[in-house]
């Protein structure tokens, strides 16, 4: 993977990186707050193998760079550079890594959750990303809400597991186009 830094924040430009996302990726390739998750998953293994890397300061460079580059204070929430969307998993994974202070982490997770044109999340897997980010950032309530609206809905039609892909309003959704091969 090639990639360069700007202003804290991780540019790949080259390779392939896994995201739980149904959905195309953006034309420039995938966005800076999911290579941030990337980056914040994977820095501990790095800094393992390598022992010439200065964690904490990298670290500290890219919560700089996410809070400068990525913060929008009009839509008050994270936001892909270039086309200034924003998504449930870029706040969920910025809230996790800790890099808003409380006040902020609440205030991009609740604009995200009324943002129509936010890009949603449509796996388990992804969805626990943003329902334990609303619990750390102390959404206690939302956080209670997402799960019985994602988890609970899936069990009303009828899962005994969880589902790979599962949209709460269309449940054909998915690479199977029903329910029923989903599990």
């Amino acid at each position: 993977v090639a990639s360069r830094r700007l202003n804290g924040i991780l540019k790949v430009t080259y390779g392939t990186i896994l995201a739980a996302v149904w959905m195309p990726l953006p034309p420039n390739g995938i966005s800076a707050p999911t290579t941030m998750r990337i980056w914040w998953l994977d820095l501990p293994f790095c800094a393992m193998i390598s022992e010439s890397l200065s964690v904490p300061a990298l670290t500290a460079r890219m919560e700089r760079g996410a809070r400068t580059v990525l913060w929008d204070d009009v839509k008050g929430c994270f936001v892909c550079e270039k086309s200034r969307q924003s998504s449930f998993l870029g706040q969920a994974w910025l809230v996790l890594a800790g890099v808003p202070v409380r006040a902020d982490a609440q205030r991009c997770l609740r604009n995200v959750m009324s943002d129509p044109s936010a890009v949603r999340p449509v796996t388990p897997y992804a969805n626990h990303y943003f329902t334990e980010a609303l619990y750390v950032a102390g959404l206690r309530k939302e956080g209670d809400a997402h799960l019985l609206s994602y988890w609970g809905k899936m069990v009303d039609y009828g899962a005994d597991t969880f589902w790979e892909v599962f949209v709460p309003d269309n449940h054909h959704a998915g690479p199977y186009r029903t329910h029923l091969m989903n599990s």
